[in-house]
């Protein structure tokens, strides 16, 4: 990105997680929701969001509200931050600051993980730290294996430099640019395909659970359940993205003639689909089996 213009950071946590703090830190001021400053001579844009376990919201309007943080960002965030304490990593906030959930995958290349809370290692590696817990580590790696430690209680500028040359990283790799609304835009028509998909197999897979629960008892049923749901997930997904840009490609032909040629491709593309997803959910569920 240009000299003039400004680092734009978001950031993503739980409540409680230190986000404010953070934003603080790297500002180097006392109180941080949508703030800039001048930090060692460059423009920086600090974004707080509302936290992913707000008791006040559902969780729907808390991801829509993140969401429309976006727009305080704009033209976009360079990086999110996502904000996770140093300690006892519970399934909640591993499923919940998985961030592709809320900006989709193609966040994942502007995504960078925060441990607040340094002090707290007591002198240990924070990478022997992190590989002592596999879930810890998980969610690492749908950060890019991105990461960085606060101590936010420590007034030292070397830490935000530190920071920043991860960042300037993260900017160099993805070309200059930065996550788009136009990127948001994309994962709610991934989302919508993917529901109109799971809707329609839904019957399917509904036969299926009860095959699993008439052969499987207890933790065996759920595991199993567990896998098959995210098979769907997955293959539902999976073909929502391809849908969508195939049929996106097919649309932006030109003039009747590409009007006559569209309806023809869609018509082809529609049944060809259909014959591979009732091929696949097939072999899906004999790997259940």
């Amino acid at each position: 990105f240009t000299g003039n213009e400004p680092l734009r950071i978001l950031l993503v946590g739980m409540t409680g997680a230190g986000r404010s703090a953070t934003g603080n830190t790297i500002l180097g001021k006392k109180q941080c929701e949508k703030n800039n400053a001048t930090v060692n001579g460059r423009n920086v844009l600090v974004i707080d969001t509302p936290g992913l376990s707000d008791t006040s919201l559902t969780k729907d309007e808390v991801i829509d509200r993140i969401k429309r943080c976006i727009l305080l960002s704009a033209p976009g965030p360079h990086v999110f931050l996502v904000v996770v304490q140093l300690g006892r990593f519970t399934d909640e906030e591993a499923e919940a600051v998985i961030i592709q959930a809320v900006f989709g995958e193609e966040s994942s290349t502007y995504t960078m993980a925060l441990f607040t809370h340094g002090d707290r290692l007591e002198g240990r590696n924070i990478h022997k730290f992190v590989r002592n817990s596999p879930k810890l580590l998980s969610f690492i790696k749908t950060c890019g294996g991105r990461f960085h430690v606060f101590n936010n209680e420590e007034k030292n500028p070397e830490q935000v430099n530190q920071l920043f040359e991860q960042i300037d990283k993260i900017v160099t790799g993805n070309g200059g640019q930065h996550y788009t609304n136009e990127m948001l835009d994309r994962e709610k028509e991934f989302e919508a395909e993917k529901g109109h998909i799971l809707k329609e197999n839904e019957e399917q897979r509904q036969k299926k659970t009860e095959t699993l629960r008439a052969t499987y008892e207890g933790e065996a049923f759920e595991k199993a359940k567990e896998k098959l749901d995210s098979e769907y997930e997955q293959e539902a997904r999976w073909q929502a993205e391809k849908n969508v840009r195939i049929i996106g490609r097919i649309a932006s032909n030109d003039g009747e003639r590409g009007r006559v040629q569209q309806k023809v491709q869609i018509e082809d593309y529609v049944r060809f689909v259909n014959e591979c997803n009732h091929f696949r959910i097939d072999l899906i569920l004999r790997m259940l089996k």
